[in-house]
């Protein structure tokens, strides 16, 4: 027999639940030898200044205008499987489950205003503010506001409260009802384009360094970045439709509200992440919302997604039922088993390493967790964050340097390290070259020899970004480069790689094997 279960026990639950990691969490191992470390004191800007006018660049062929079109599609559909974008799927259909419930609201019409939104943003930022863009994804503080909105909806989901527009701008908009919904729409997609800029900035980035080369027309860059957002943004036209729609149907019963309190749960995950990503930028390592403690409340919020799917208790909102269907069943499941799937990672494993579960699943989640700097990568590499040294120690040895752009905040960094790197095709590559990690939005204070003031590791950040800007005429994370030392104290820029997200792991092989057998 179900009770009704007010959400305020929920957050206590979760919290308590959430302390367990804490207890059980070990020392941190660094699964990658840290190589040459930037000092503490010494300004970086010069350094990168004389090592970017010493680089040589290989002339490369512009691609045609066709081509160049066709990418930017590619790529809209590519995108939608990272995994910043991919959360964002069920967080569109709860938004749009609420506005299905307002009497006059018009499925279609707020469905073109939030596609049309984020294609005109996506689009315009593509080839003009793409910094600007990059750096409020990047705001600890943007973080954290984001963090508290998903909150609030999810409560709202949970059926704490409704959200309804003040009496006073009811009564201003009372002859002209559903504005209010159109500008909570413009408000969701802003939020989805900053949510998601982090992922969808790998192809964006080539948009930038275009625009700065100068090989393509404005029109011809507007075009592409259009292209671009419209096939980004075209599955959630279509999820935006789906649930007003699915609203209108008979015979919806109390699913329709299952629907909406399990959203809140993913929500409320969501959020969790945003709050990480915000204390990364103002800590490194974290002490608050630390990977176990995130992941531990996360498990929490399986565990109680799947006891609501089971009827096991209920929130304000729900109906007595006598049963549960087979499709709650399944999802139920699903909850538990992604729940004991997740639990090992809590725990040391025999020798003290973290316990990382194998298969894309956990790397999923792990890169949407941002694990913190020394736990990403199991490939044994010798991996510096000085490039100068690291370039003066491949002219001695004769060797190629791998140049790898990251940051601390970058979810496709993280997911390539846990599941590329390590791959043998790849970690055998690697290991021919001199790897160095570059960080474009604060260096992590284990990359420095002695102690960094926040202000320096920010500043040298920008250094990096200037410097990649520069030398790749591009700012997208990841991006990898290879450099090869040649006669009178340059450096040949032998290749780079900008997929982003790496899904043809193949291409990325090749990429490295390449310049080996030059």
């Amino acid at each position: 027999m179900t009770s009704k279960l007010h959400p305020l026990v929920l957050i206590a639950a979760l919290l308590t639940l959430a302390a367990l990691p804490q207890l059980a969490s070990a020392q941190d191992m660094a699964l990658a030898e840290i190589g040459f470390k930037l000092p503490a004191t010494r300004d970086l800007k010069p350094d990168l200044d004389v090592i970017a006018e010493n680089i040589v660049k290989e002339e490369s062929n512009t691609a045609t205008f066709a081509a160049f079109v066709l990418a930017a599609a590619a790529f809209g559909i590519i995108t939608l499987l990272t995994p910043c974008v991919f959360p964002m799927i069920p967080i569109t259909v709860s938004f749009f489950l609420k506005q299905g419930e307002k009497k006059k609201a018009n499925p279609l019409a707020l469905a073109t205003v939030y596609t049309a939104t984020i294609v005109i943003v996506l689009g315009v930022a593509a080839v003009t503010l793409i910094k600007e863009f990059r750096d409020l994804a990047v705001n600890p503080w943007v973080n954290v506001a984001l963090a508290f909105l998903f909150v609030f909806f999810a409560m709202s989901l949970f059926g704490m409260f409704d959200i309804v527009l003040p009496s006073f701008l009811v009564r201003a908009t009372s002859s002209q009802e559903g504005r209010g919904g159109y500008l909570g729409t413009i408000f969701m997609a802003l939020s989805f384009t900053i949510v998601s800029f982090t992922c969808v900035a790998p192809f964006m980035g080539g948009f930038a360094g275009l625009a700065a080369s100068g090989k393509m027309s404005r029109l011809q860059l507007y075009s592409g970045g259009l292209v671009f957002a419209a096939t980004f943004a075209a599955p959630f036209f279509l999820l935006a439709l789906f649930p007003s729609l699915l609203k209108k149907l008979p015979k919806s019963g109390s699913w329709m509200n299952t629907v909406k309190v399990f959203m809140g749960f993913l929500e409320m995950a969501a959020a969790l992440k945003f709050l990480r990503t915000a204390e990364i930028r103002w800590y490194s390592p974290p002490v608050l919302f630390t990977y176990d403690f995130v992941l531990g409340i996360w498990i929490a919020l399986l565990l109680l997604a799947g006891l609501y799917l089971l009827a096991m208790y209920r929130l304000p909102h729900d109906e007595p039922m006598e049963h549960i269907g087979v499709f709650r069943l399944f999802f139920a499941i699903a909850a538990f088993s992604l729940a004991a799937y997740l639990f090992p990672a809590l725990f040391p494993g025999k020798n003290g390493e973290k316990n990382r579960p194998a298969g894309i699943v956990f790397a999923w989640v792990d890169a949407f967790l941002l694990p913190e700097s020394e736990e990403t990568s199991s490939t044994g590499l010798i991996i510096s964050s000085d490039l100068k040294r690291t370039l003066e120690e491949a002219r001695r040895k004769n060797k190629l340097v791998f140049l790898d752009f990251t940051g601390v905040t970058c979810t496709n960094c993280r997911l390539n390290e846990k599941n590329v790197f390590p791959k043998p095709a790849v970690a055998d590559l690697m290991k021919k070259y001199l790897n160095v990690q570059m960080y474009t939005d604060t260096v992590p204070a284990n990359l420095y020899e002695g102690t960094a003031s926040d202000e320096k590791r920010e500043k040298d950040a920008e250094a990096i970004l200037e410097f990649q800007q520069k030398v790749l005429n591009t700012i997208q994370l990841p991006t990898y480069a290879i450099l090869k030392p040649v006669e009178g104290g340059k450096y040949q820029l032998v290749g780079t790689y900008e997929e982003g997200k790496i899904n043809n792991v193949e291409a990325f092989v090749n990429f490295l094997k390449k310049p080996l057998e030059k």
